[in-house]
């Protein structure tokens, strides 16, 4: 098994950390040690985040979401997220659903927008 030798933050994970409780804080660190000494145990992600690794764990009684790389005995984090009530679910699902429509649009139906034009449509009339 191997050990993870180096450990990085992202700016974005470093941010949500600075928002947590101390209490919260030492759960964090406890999961960030589980991964430093296992770092495969995550999840790994499929498709375009197939680089990503999910590791769930309770912080405050709450289901917790660490979302990490690993590569070449470097721990990546990148992002912390509490899990919320089953609506975030559906709301989750809806939203997956409508950009995989979105996303499976043929190329040739894409309408082709100038950085003026985005600009000018948000101006005050």
């Amino acid at each position: 098994m191997t050990k993870a030798e180096i450990v990085l933050q992202t700016p974005t994970f470093r941010k949500a950390v600075k928002k947590l409780k101390p209490n919260q804080k030492k759960e964090l660190d406890n999961a960030v040690k589980v991964l430093i000494e296992n770092p495969t145990l995550g999840e790994k992600k499929k498709g375009n985040l197939a680089f990503l690794r999910v590791y769930k764990f309770k912080m405050n009684k709450q289901l917790t979401l660490l979302g990490y790389s690993f590569d070449d005995g470097r721990l990546i984090l990148d992002l912390i997220r509490k899990d919320k009530a089953q609506t975030d679910q559906k709301a989750f699902n809806t939203l997956q659903a409508e950009l995989q429509h979105a996303f499976s649009a043929p190329e040739s139906s894409y309408i082709e927008l100038s950085a003026d034009d985005i600009i000018s449509r948000n101006q005050p009339q």
